[in-house]
């Protein structure tokens, strides 16, 4: 049994992990050290004679799985062009290719890819410094200037506007709602109204944006304490599997509710030459993140092979989500104040 810092071979996963290393030609692994893991996958340090590097890990048997891998290849191989360029060395998190091309390492269950190793801190939940912000507000500018330099592959990721999950969650809460399990229908039982209501504004945002012909730039779509590393007052983003062709402020939101949101953005237009904020595409992206993440937690909960630590963890985040579905109503309008107030 071939067993490394406590992961055994005997498990399918540490066997797909032992396997790694040597697909790469980097000889065996001396140590496989795992991280904390994220929503959507595994994460592991990996240690061979002439590499250290980072795996990220996927597990078909999860419901976001196959989601997450369908762009992969897309976003793989364009944040490996990004990371190549003069202007954003050292601010991103970069893919090994195979020897033999491509970026995956498929066993039919487990599926990884292989990123250089940033020996740096995740924040997590703790604010960002302003230096360091402003460093990560930069690195993202610079995304959406380079966009038109990039090389995108035949198939890739452009925004529509039309939300996948939208029916699925209808039916959650219309037609499917008998069928739910009784502690979930519990924690939706007093938002289910609110939800609606926000899930039919978010539809009508999505066709009136499709309608119009908005600027697209190469947006990370999901930045946040988790997807960024520290070192220092350097920063570097992380987790591009959400990369996407999409108008600027499917990034921007991220910082909208921020106290110093005018530096921010001050920074932002210095780096990218100007830009003027869309209100209804920063409506659009702060309710789809919010009713998303809200189907999402639903979605693993109801797994039959869920664990219990699992469980907990995610109902956690579902019920606090859920105290913020009446605030959402109001998002519109806080929105308007506060670009008027600029």
């Amino acid at each position: 049994m071939l067993c490394i810092k406590g992961i055994c071979a005997m498990d399918s996963l540490a066997t797909h992990l032992a396997r790694l290393a040597p697909l790469y030609g980097w000889g065996d692994a001396s140590a496989i050290t795992p991280l904390q893991p994220g929503f959507v996958a595994h994460a592991h340090r990996l240690e061979t004679a002439t590499h250290v590097a980072m795996v990220k890990t996927y597990d078909r048997q999860r419901a976001v799985t196959a989601r997450m891998l369908e762009y992969a290849p897309f976003y793989l191989e364009v944040t490996a062009w990004l990371a190549d360029q003069p202007a954003l060395a050292n601010r991103l998190t970069y893919p090994y290719a195979l020897p033999q091309g491509g970026y995956l390492v498929d066993d039919g269950q487990y599926v990884s890819a292989v990123f250089n190793f940033i020996a740096g801190v995740t924040p997590r939940d703790t604010p960002l410094s302003m230096i360091q912000q402003l460093h990560l507000v930069t690195t993202v500018g610079l995304m959406h200037r380079i966009t038109p330099q990039v090389p995108l592959p035949v198939i890739y990721r452009r925004e529509t506007f039309a939300v996948r999950w939208d029916q699925a969650f209808d039916l959650l809460l219309h037609d499917e709602w008998d069928g739910l399990i009784p502690a979930v229908q519990a924690m939706l039982a007093p938002h289910r109204q609110v939800l609606g209501t926000l899930l039919t504004q978010l539809r009508m945002l999505g066709n009136q944006l499709w309608a119009r012909d908005l600027p697209l730039v190469l947006c990370h779509t999901d930045i946040h304490g988790w997807n960024t590393l520290v070192t220092g007052d350097t920063t570097h983003l992380i987790d591009f599997e959400g990369l996407v062709l999409a108008p600027a402020e499917q990034d921007l939101f991220f910082w909208f509710d921020d106290p110093r949101w005018p530096e921010i953005f001050a920074t932002y237009q210095q780096v990218v030459g100007g830009h003027q904020v869309d209100a209804a595409a920063l409506l659009f992206y702060q309710l789809k993140r919010y009713l998303e993440d809200i189907y999402e937690w639903v979605a693993e909960l109801v797994v039959p092979e869920i664990s219990q630590t699992d469980y907990t963890r995610y109902a956690g985040e579902l019920q606090r989500d859920l105290g913020r579905s009446v605030a959402m109503l109001d998002a519109g309008q806080r929105i308007s104040t506060r670009l008027a107030a600029e």
